[in-house]
């Protein structure tokens, strides 16, 4: 089965395991809570489909084609207030 399930159908899982939706709703309270703190900047490090539905809730144009197209490492910003998602152009292999 195709990962482009987990951006078509959020309520699909595997046994045992959570949903898209379920997953996002767990990454949101992790974003609820950094906004009710006094941190400008905050990073957040995870893996890359959890980031990428997280990232595809404020920004519908982020989905299975840009999850597939991301490095690894790969970097982003997301604006709360203008709920604005960019990636940051990192030249990775510059810095080894």
């Amino acid at each position: 089965m195709s990962w482009n399930i987990r951006f078509k159908s959020w309520i699909f899982h595997y046994l045992s395991g959570e949903s898209s939706n379920d997953a996002i709703e767990r990454a949101h309270e992790v974003i609820d809570q950094m906004k009710s703190t006094t941190f400008r900047n905050i990073v957040i490090v995870s893996h890359g489909n959890l980031l990428s539905l997280l990232l595809h809730r404020y920004d519908q144009a982020f989905g299975f084609d840009t999850w597939k197209a991301m490095q690894n490492p790969d970097v982003y910003t997301l604006q709360l207030g203008r709920q604005i998602v960019r990636p940051v152009q990192v030249d990775w292999k510059s810095d080894l």
